[in-house]
């Protein structure tokens, strides 16, 4: 049969249980999640040269061809701008409420270190009592016992409330993690929405300059066959 002790110390077990898989869980992904947002923020800082190139490339060739290379590096400009704004909310909106979670936790811990200290004051004077009854009639200290009786009810009582400050603790962290967490998917799944319909609005845009490219320019436009008839013209003087 279980004890009063062995159920105490089971439920408070559990809890830290609970609380540890919990904290690790989410210090994992608040490690790994940083990880890929710094990832993120750095293509961003890498593709400026690449955006420059393209920006360089459109200057030397033909009107339709250069307006698509242009819109390009502004889709890629673009791109990359929006990538930067959704890095800041992602650290915002992401990591932030993740970490203060994370500081909640260690408010629970206190609570229930105070919920140890009365179950291990609660233990010691279960144990005296227990040697005490224990001992033969002739040997008992009536006061003695009465004294261990009144110490071990005002222990019961003061781990009962422990224990009730812990439950309640307890269920109003899970509480606010499930609302936390809840608002964190919300807010991602908004910003990645976001995200996304920039890049497809300046896509599309990007699509309607690539359709316009006049392959013709490059074989009918007046100034390139002038500059060819002066080429010509040079080699046979």
């Amino acid at each position: 049969m279980t004890t009063v002790i062995e159920k105490i110390s089971n439920f408070l077990d559990n809890i830290l249980e609970f609380l540890n898989l919990s904290q690790n869980a989410i210090e994992n992904v608040v490690v790994e999640n940083r990880d890929y947002i710094n990832a993120e923020m750095n293509v961003v800082k890498k593709s400026e040269k690449g955006i420059d190139a393209l920006k360089e490339f459109a200057k030397t060739e033909e009107p339709s061809l250069s307006d698509a290379l242009s819109t390009l590096a502004e889709t890629y400009e673009a791109l990359e701008n929006a990538r930067r704004e959704k890095v800041e909310k992602l650290n915002l909106q992401f990591i932030k409420p993740l970490e203060d979670l994370l500081v909640s936790f260690k408010t629970k811990e206190r609570e229930l270190d105070e919920a140890g200290k009365a179950e291990k004051k609660l233990d010691k004077v279960k144990r005296k009592l227990e040697k005490e009854n224990a001992k033969p009639e002739d040997k008992k200290d009536p006061v003695g016992l009465n004294v261990l009786k009144k110490k071990h009810e005002d222990a019961l009582k003061d781990y009962e409330r422990e224990e009730n400050q812990a439950k309640i603790a307890i269920d109003a962290f899970k509480k606010e993690k499930m609302e936390t967490i809840k608002k964190i998917l919300v807010d991602i799944v908004e910003i990645q929405k976001d995200f996304h319909q920039k890049m497809i609005n300046k896509i599309e845009n990007l699509e309607q300059k690539t359709t316009a490219i006049n392959v013709g320019d490059v074989v009918s436009s007046p100034e390139n066959l002038g500059s060819l008839t002066e080429d010509k013209d040079q080699i046979n003087k």
